[in-house]
């Protein structure tokens, strides 16, 4: 894979390198949620639940949540 420039993976709160976590988005469901998939070019990511529901979703732009 190609490294993306838009995402920030050296800095963080720490000084060992680990990269930064920022929550890009939130989901909930009246049941358990039992699996997430993520598209190989980080685009698209699944979700399923218990309520037999699958969301395919997609990521939001970095600029817009920082």
């Amino acid at each position: 894979p190609e490294p993306r420039p838009d995402l920030d993976v050296t800095g963080g709160s720490g000084t060992n390198g680990r990269p930064r976590f920022v929550a890009v988005t939130a989901l909930e469901d009246v049941q358990a949620v039992r699996c997430a998939e993520f598209h190989p070019q980080g685009k698209l990511y699944a979700v399923g639940s218990n309520s037999k529901t699958l969301r395919i979703c997609a990521y939001p732009k970095l600029h817009d949540i920082r």
